[in-house]
């Protein structure tokens, strides 16, 4: 069984599963001690993911397409 999404509504699950999980894991990587440079990489691949999921341009900011989702 398939289940078919429109893009807005799979660009918003995918942002919002994003953006609560970015959070997260960042409280629980900063409490844990792990390394800064590790949490910035893995910062930059969720960021990546935003922008892949809404097509917006490669170097353009994350935190107003999250708002605007």
């Amino acid at each position: 069984m398939s289940i078919i999404l429109k893009q807005q509504t799979a660009s918003t699950i995918a942002a919002s599963t994003v953006h609560s999980c970015a959070n997260l894991t960042t409280v629980t990587l900063y409490t844990s001690g792990f390394l800064k440079s590790q949490t910035n990489r893995l910062q930059q691949i969720q960021n990546c993911l935003v922008r892949t999921v809404v097509k917006a341009p490669k170097f353009s900011l994350v935190i107003p397409i999250l708002r605007s989702s």
